[in-house]
């Protein structure tokens, strides 16, 4: 019985640590504040939140920022609307960059 109990708080642990080293690996190592990177506007888990209008979110989001990041879980995403920084993706090999 004490067994079964110590294996049951094992599994119980493990499954609340898993969410909480997912979120630590989206929010470290990203430089959050630093100014050599653009503004985070969120994660990949908050577009997914915002699915159902998700192009009327990413238009009001380019409308106050040109330049932003989302986090995902082993890089960042930018997306960008400012006419010079999508002048030299298309002017330097372009091939480099995703679309």
């Amino acid at each position: 019985m004490e067994i079964s109990c110590c294996v049951g708080y094992g599994v119980a642990s493990l499954l609340l640590l898993f969410p909480c080293l997912c979120v630590l690996r989206v929010f470290t190592g990203k430089s959050l504040g630093s100014k050599e990177y653009p503004p985070v506007k969120g994660t990949m888990f908050h577009l997914l939140r915002c699915l159902d209008r998700l192009y009327d979110y990413q238009a009001q989001v380019a409308a106050s920022n040109k330049t932003v990041r989302y986090l995902a879980f082993s890089h960042s995403e930018v997306y960008t609307t400012d006419p010079p920084n999508i002048e030299y993706i298309l002017k330097t090999n372009f091939a480099n960059y995703d679309k």
